[in-house]
């Protein structure tokens, strides 16, 4: 099974490239054979790529799309869309620090990295960074 993360901005404009995206996911699906899809639920980027996958899922019945948790979940939750919830860390982490080391996380177990990073700055271009670093295989919605 092969894995595809979401990162992008919370706050941005992002529907000229909604087609982009569709293009972007359905490749990694057809010619990847990537099944299994993360988003963090948080923001523009991530609502655009809930809204793709949702769709691609009618077409592509072995798809999943799971929300990852950045804070352990008090109960047993599966948000409305989703196939379910992961909480990806394997170790407590501060409250402050749970967001980027969920991201790290969920970067380090997948295969593909779609993110619609605009600016130099902020969370999304950080773990723009990571996943670069790590070797990961980034295909940006801007490209």
């Amino acid at each position: 099974m092969k894995t595809c993360v979401f990162f992008g901005h919370r706050d941005f404009d992002y529907s000229p490239y909604k087609e982009k995206l569709y293009k972007i996911c359905e490749k990694l699906i057809v010619e990847q054979k990537v099944t299994q899809f993360y988003t963090g639920g948080r923001g523009d980027f991530d609502r655009m790529a809930y809204e793709t996958i949702i769709k691609l899922k009618k077409r592509y019945a072995n798809v999943k799309l799971t929300l990852f948790l950045s804070y352990m979940p008090k109960e047993n939750v599966k948000p409305m869309g989703y196939d379910d919830t992961e909480y990806v860390l394997d170790r407590r982490v501060y409250p402050k620090f749970a967001i980027s080391e969920t991201n790290k996380a969920v970067v380090d177990k997948s295969d593909f990295v779609v993110v619609g990073v605009h600016h130099t700055y902020g969370g999304a271009y950080a773990i723009y960074r990571y996943a670069k670093r790590k070797g990961k295989a980034i295909i940006s919605i801007f490209k």
